[in-house]
Parts: structure tokens; sequence; C-alpha cells
């Protein structure tokens, strides 16, 4: 038996929290990141998107589960989604695995916008940086399908929490083109383990009609059941994306007058 709840991707959010710390020897890369985070943030965004998403979640190379959904992305974080594991399309604030754009969202990205950066305060990352005091390293440009962009790393994140290990960013434009992210994976096996465990999720960002939107997330996770190895693997693929100032005809939102 095996049955799971994904964590939604908090980790996102966890990359616009804020805090204000002392200026450190790495506030060069702290700020490069902030910088982007800040292009990210202030970049306008559609109040609605929609996209298709497909699933498969493999374990031991067999699959176990595929899923696939049209969904509607509304930017105060609420969805309407019509996937084909349930009979109706639904309102929903929780999305599996989370938002297609990075956050923050709504009303949210004018309060973080309104708070500037300087020498003695840096409002980033805050259980990454101030709580934990990880550091950020930048490792130099990386080649990513023929486009050069840094890759910056947080080499001594704590490795059962959610946080942020890993941004790929283009120094020029400030766009961010990949992240890795430790999240929750919670499941119930049958030598009755049910405490929480956490996997690295890769998330691909890529340019749309000239949003910023995730395209491809995966992520992986092996443990021992019944005395075996057992290895799991999940993708998610976004795509058919769209973008309306106006809810779109079909959806929840539209029939709600929305």
């Amino acid at each position: 038996m095996y049955s799971r709840s994904i964590g939604g991707l908090a980790a996102v959010a966890v990359l616009f929290a804020l805090c204000a710390t002392a200026a450190r020897a790495d506030d060069a890369c702290w700020n490069l990141l902030y910088s982007s985070l800040h292009h990210n943030a202030s970049t306008a965004q559609a109040p609605f998107v929609s996209y298709s998403e497909s699933l498969d979640l493999e374990e031991d190379g067999q699959p176990i589960e595929y899923a696939r959904a049209n969904v509607t992305y509304r930017d105060d974080g609420m969805a309407s989604i019509d996937d084909n594991r349930f009979a109706h399309p639904f309102l929903s604030p929780i999305l599996d695995p989370g938002p297609p754009v990075l956050g923050p969202y709504g009303s949210r990205r004018d309060m973080w916008l309104a708070f500037g950066i300087s020498d003695a305060t840096l409002p980033i990352i805050a259980d990454t940086k101030t709580v934990h005091r990880v550091q950020c390293n930048d490792l130099g440009d990386e080649t990513i399908q023929r486009g050069r962009y840094a890759h910056l790393v947080f080499s001594d994140a704590h490795p059962d929490r959610l946080v942020l290990k890993s941004v790929w960013l283009d120094r020029a434009r400030l766009t961010i083109r990949r992240v890795v992210v430790s999240e929750p994976v919670n499941f119930s096996s049958g030598d009755g383990d049910n405490s929480t465990h956490y996997a690295d999720y890769t998330l691909e960002v890529a340019q749309v009609d000239g949003h910023d939107v995730i395209t491809q997330i995966n992520w992986g996770y092996s443990y021992w059941q019944f005395g075996q190895r057992t290895d799991l693997r999940e993708e998610y693929k976004f795509g058919e994306y769209h973008f309306a100032k106006k809810a779109p005809a079909g959806t929840l939102f539209a029939d709600a007058g929305n």
C-alpha cells in the first residue's frame, strides 16, 4: 500500500519570505538572488493563467498514477481545476504540485515589493538566511539549453526542512531558469512509516508569450520498505499556456461572474 500527499511547492513561496539581517561576506551572491526575485515580482502578471498539466508517478520504474488536468490559475491563488481523477471541475486554493508561476501572488506581491534593499537590510529568504545561517555560493555560469546562467547554491541548507537549495538565473536579464527546493513528500507504507520525508524538486522555468512560467517539475525519493529499496519518481509537465485579463469562458470563474 502506498499513498502520498505533495507539499504544494511552498518552498517557492519561501523565495519571497521577508526578513532583515546584517550584511555578510556572501552578500554579492544574496544580492544577485534578491535582484532576480525583485525583477520577477515587479514584472506584470496576467490575472488569469490557463494551462494543461500532466503527472506521471512511478514506483520502481512501474507507473502507479497518471493524471491530466486543465487549470485556470487566478493571481490571488485560487484555481479552477478540471482533473480527470475527479468527477467535476472544482475551485481550490490548493494545486498539485503548485502554481504555474513563481510567487509572490496577488496582493502579497505589492507588500513584498514595498521592502527595499540597502547595505544593511536584505529582505530575502527568512528561513534560509537568518535562522539557519546558510551560505550563498556563486559557482559561476553554466549552460542550460544553449543559454548561460549563474548557478547559486546553498550547500549547507538543512536536508530535512523546506528550503531553497539551488537557483540558475540570467545575470543580465535577472530571469530565473531553474530552481531546486526541498519539499515534504508524505506517504504511508506497509511497514508503518508515517514520518515526513523530504525530496528535491527541480523546477524548469521558461518564457511563454512574455511570461515566465513553470514547464516541468521532477522529484525522486528512495526509501526502504519490507527490507528492500523502493524508488519513487514523479514528473509534471505544463503546456498550452494562455494568459487573460478576464476569466476565460468555460471556467468556474466565468460561471461565477469573477
